[in-house]
């Protein structure tokens, strides 16, 4: 990642001026951040370039934070209903939906182009802040906004956190939360972005957040490899592992009798494209006097089931036709093993069916407690290990 702290000097600033600046003979208030997107190259890739009076875009935002990451090549396939793959900021929207930076709204969409208000954009920033590592802090004592009172309630702890962080610094006391944000003035949080140094995470958030994408995204990091003590080979088998037993889950409570390898491999391949809509976070962690940790995970459980489960009865009317129970009662063992299978066959076609509109439920708390070994490796016991599953997917509707 580009984390590098801006040393911009006045000659750099002068000769990366916008045409407007230089012919009014002053540097703008945004000429230190001009020079430092520019020189960091973070608005390469947005459509109109930098453009300071501008409303920044959301694809915007997220190209110009894609870009200061290093433009890591997202590994997840397209989510947004509305990105095409020569959407300039395709490869952003994907990565920001990998990173649980944007999740679109009800239909799905990115929205790429709608401009954003301050309030939104420091929202972006917090999310990103979090993910980082960053602690949550408090303003200072003795600072005020005249109009905190006009943040949206869904927004004041990401505006607070930025303003602590001086991220936002405000126009003349004021925060301004419903104003458009214009490049210019994401310009200058990124670059207040770019000066802060993160923190060291502990170990067991480290091992935490590797084990999850290991296990459910089949991503395999060094870090994590180093962390629990397992090669790549062996991670990657404890990751297919999980898929089996996943599968042969979804076999059981839909009392499929006769499950065959195809089968499992079949359901496995779902498995692993559903897995891929997962968004979780590792929030915090605590070592408690006797040297255990617990480990704080936000998880948003997917929703694939219940829409499989809406379906279900028009799918397989047909079914429910051709063997009522009179004909199921009077078949061979032979004559059952074959509807068993056409049974299995049109469930695992209509899971398939379901993953383009995979989904997410609201967030979950989730306490892990992993445990560090006398040979100082990490490992989550295997009880963890199922309760964990069980959190992924939500396979049955919660009481009310």
């Amino acid at each position: 990642m580009k984390w590098k702290r801006a040393l911009a000097l006045a000659l750099a600033a002068l000769l990366t001026l916008s045409p407007a600046a230089l012919a009014a003979g002053e540097a703008p208030w945004y000429a230190e951040a001009e020079a430092f997107i520019y020189r960091e190259g973070l608005m390469n890739g947005v459509a109109e370039g930098f453009a300071p009076q501008t409303p920044a875009t959301r694809g915007a935002v997220f190209q110009a934070l894609w870009n200061l990451e290093g433009q890591p090549y997202p590994t997840r396939p397209f989510f947004f209903s509305d990105v095409t793959a020569d959407a300039w900021y395709a490869n952003a929207a994907a990565w920001a939906k990998e990173m649980g930076l944007a999740a679109g709204d009800e239909n799905r969409a990115f929205r790429g182009g709608d401009a954003v208000t301050r309030a939104e954009l420091a929202a972006i920033f917090a999310r990103y802040l979090l993910q980082k590592g960053f602690p949550q802090v408090s303003l200072p004592a003795g600072t005020v906004f005249s109009d905190l009172d006009q943040v949206p309630d869904w927004a004041y702890g990401d505006m607070t956190l930025c303003a602590a962080y001086g991220i936002i610094t405000g126009h003349d006391g004021r925060l301004m939360p419903n104003a458009t944000a214009t490049q210019a003035e994401l310009a200058a949080m990124l670059m207040a972005l770019s000066r802060l140094t993160p923190p060291e995470r502990p170990a067991a958030e480290r091992y935490i957040e590797g084990l999850l994408k290991a296990n459910y995204l089949g991503q395999f990091e060094p870090e994590y490899l180093q962390l629990s003590g397992l090669s790549e080979s062996a991670a990657r088998r404890a990751y297919e592992k999980r898929l089996r037993q996943a599968a042969d889950y979804f076999l059981l409570i839909y009392n499929v009798e006769y499950p065959t390898d195809e089968m499992r491999t079949a359901l496995a391949d779902v498995y692993a494209q559903v897995y891929e809509h997962l968004e979780f976070r590792v929030v915090s962690s605590a070592e408690a006097e006797d040297g255990f940790w617990s480990v704080e995970l936000s998880i948003s459980p997917l929703d694939i089931i219940r829409i499989t489960d809406a379906s279900l009865s028009q799918t397989m009317e047909p079914f429910y036709a051709k063997y009522p129970l009179s004909v199921q009662l009077a078949m061979t063992d032979r004559e059952y093993r074959v509807m068993d299978k056409e049974w299995a066959e049109l469930l695992i076609a209509l899971f398939r069916s379901k993953l383009p509109n995979v989904g997410s439920l609201s967030p979950q708390c989730v306490l892990l407690q992993p445990e560090l070994g006398g040979d100082g490796k990490w490992t989550l016991s295997q009880e963890a290990l199922d309760a964990l599953d069980a959190r992924v997917i939500q396979y049955f509707p919660e009481e009310s």
